[in-house]
């Protein structure tokens, strides 16, 4: 399972629920970053001694060789859970989730910049904007995602 659903996880969802396009960004990378890691952390576990926990430990701090996501999503990608066109398009959400981050004047999904790279998701154009999505809304205009969506690709 990619995502575990936890108390922290659904307070998570919540504040994008109800956040800017810089929170939606941030904490969508964070929720990615945690799944990945949690991924990583179960397979990449030699076994069950506290010694292998502090190397665990040690390679997943901020600062560790899969302390941030790159890194991360090539160990994904290396380990068979990626494709190609999943790792580009995990590498173009962390650029993303970036400008969000550190930049103050990229705040909103309309930024060009922003829509520059949101251009580049290779399984977003293959498999979602090729397909018949059913989607609830009475207007899909009214969706911040559906609106973002719309303004990359018009």
């Amino acid at each position: 399972m990619w995502l575990g659903i936890n108390p922290t996880t659904i307070a998570a969802f919540a504040e994008i629920e109800n956040g800017s396009d810089r929170t939606i960004a941030v904490v969508s990378g964070a929720i990615v970053d945690s799944a990945v890691t949690d991924i990583l952390r179960r397979d990449l576990k030699r076994d069950d001694s506290a010694y292998s926990q502090v190397i665990q430990n040690r390679v997943f701090q901020p600062e560790g060789p899969l302390g941030n996501l790159g890194p991360k999503s090539w160990m994904m990608y290396l380990l068979g859970y990626l494709s190609e066109d999943a790792l580009d398009d995990l590498a173009t959400f962390v650029k993303i989730r970036n400008l969000f981050a550190h930049y103050s004047e990229h705040n909103s999904f309309e930024s060009q910049r922003v829509r520059d790279r949101c251009a580049n998701f290779k399984l977003l154009k293959s498999n979602v904007l090729k397909s018949e999505v059913v989607h609830d809304h009475n207007s899909l205009m009214e969706c911040r995602c559906c609106r973002a969506r719309a303004s990359v690709y018009t």
